[in-house]
């Protein structure tokens, strides 16, 4: 069986709570990719090992990373009507926090605020504020 991989740098946007199940634990990460950029991209992706389960309990959100992942998709019939379905996925197998990315002193993580209920992606604050040098 031959998969497709990934690499994508971005910032850590939401995580969903860690979910255990008779094969390990995992839960889904969503990675913003072009954060400040007039295209940014937000990518889910799914994490099964415990290991990587384990580093993103320590990264705050806002934190950099760069994340390789496997593209996977099945085909299936649903149920309800018996039509062909597919369904896709990133499963991600390795993430590394870039510069340290565990500590709130990240780059990224400095300009993140962080989700609200009325912005869950806020972008970075700019100000008017003259530099003096």
């Amino acid at each position: 069986m031959s998969s497709i991989s990934v690499t994508m740098r971005g910032v850590i946007a939401d995580s969903t709570p860690i979910e255990h199940t008779k094969y390990g634990s995992r839960m889904k990460l969503t990675i913003l990719v072009g954060y400040g950029e007039e295209r940014e991209n937000y990518y889910q992706i799914e994490v099964k090992k415990d290991a990587i389960v384990a580093l993103i309990t320590t990264l705050p959100i806002g934190a950099e990373v760069i994340a390789n992942c496997s593209l996977r998709g099945i085909k299936y019939q649903k149920k309800s009507d018996g039509n062909t379905a597919y369904f896709t996925t990133l499963e991600c197998w390795k993430l590394e926090p870039v510069n340290n990315a565990a500590t709130q002193s990240a780059p990224a993580a400095a300009l993140f605020d962080g989700p609200t209920s009325e912005n869950p992606f806020p972008r970075p604050q700019e100000t008017n504020e003259d530099i003096s040098f």
